[in-house]
């Protein structure tokens, strides 16, 4: 969840960046549609970002919706995101802390590190908050369903998570976990029905 919620955040801080790029470069807008604008991923890889802005606000507003195609993106060592994931901003505040609820529809979207992959295919309603400096709070529950197809050194199976599935995690860039020294405690808790 907490990667999921990284990827629609990162959409939706670039979006503004996207319509800013697409109006001065003086490419044709259409009702607010933005034509595909491609940025370099920090280590390798692209995302494309086309931005539909429905109120033609040129800032990250309800109703908007923001698409990605994630071509083997990594802004992170050794971890990477292929696929598309479509979001519509359902509600948002950037001040005095961010925080957005969207609505997001996954297709072949991979995230894969070492050792680790997993493929969600299916749509989500999130809601995200920043309520400090060093704390992220993500919830997401499940539309019709979420399928997963993991794959790790020790075993690969499909996971569908049924409609109604929430999954609550929380961040907190200053806590020590349970024996660590460095700080950043992620904790997660699910309820719902699963299929494997």
């Amino acid at each position: 969840p907490l990667s999921l919620a990284a990827v629609m955040r990162t959409g939706w801080l670039r979006a503004p960046r996207t319509l800013a790029s697409t109006t001065t470069a003086g490419r044709a807008r259409l009702a607010g549609v933005s034509a595909p604008s491609e940025e370099p991923c920090v280590v390798s890889g692209s995302a494309t970002f086309t931005v539909d802005d429905r109120d033609n606000s040129g800032d990250a507003s309800v109703g908007d919706v923001v698409t990605v195609l994630f071509n083997a993106c990594s802004d992170v060592a050794n971890e990477t995101i292929s696929g598309t994931m479509a979001v519509a901003l359902t509600a948002v505040t950037a001040l005095p802390t961010l925080a957005f609820t969207a609505g997001a529809t996954m297709t072949a979207l991979t995230f894969t590190l070492p050792g680790h992959a997993a493929r969600y295919d299916g749509d989500v309603t999130m809601s995200y908050a920043e309520p400090s400096a060093t704390l992220a709070t993500t919830r997401m529950v499940v539309g019709n369903q979420l399928v997963v197809q993991a794959t790790t050194a020790n075993y690969s199976d499909t996971f569908t998570l049924r409609a109604g599935h929430t999954i609550d995690s929380t961040y907190d860039a200053a806590a020590l976990p349970p024996g660590g020294n460095q700080p950043g405690l992620s904790t997660t808790t699910a309820s719902g029905t699963v299929a494997s």
